[in-house]
């Protein structure tokens, strides 16, 4: 069995939100900042001096901005769309 790989592992960073997530991965990028190995992440915040130190001009929030700013309903549809809805039938099989 020497040579065989026996388990594979992996290790991630779990951020409390897409904006940390999103923040983390361009900071981290900006600063130079790398995120460990499997055996030893890294997965620090930030300190003062690092957020200070880092050009917020160059963030791209594109991906937060789209998930606080959906896209706007479709009046139409929705006006199709509830219209075209069977009653629900709580009977079983389908017959109500």
């Amino acid at each position: 069995m020497l040579g065989v790989c026996v388990q594979k592992t992996r290790s991630a960073c779990c951020f409390s939100s897409l904006l940390g997530r999103v923040v983390q991965e361009q900071g981290r990028a900006q600063l130079g900042i790398g995120w460990g190995d499997v055996k030893n992440p890294e997965c620090r915040g930030f300190t003062p001096t690092e957020l200070t130190t880092m050009d917020w001009s160059l963030f791209d929030l594109s991906e937060f901005y789209a998930s606080i700013n959906p896209t706007p309903l479709d009046q139409g549809q929705a006006t199709t769309g509830v219209a075209n809805k069977q009653p629900a039938c709580y009977y079983g099989q389908g017959k109500c």
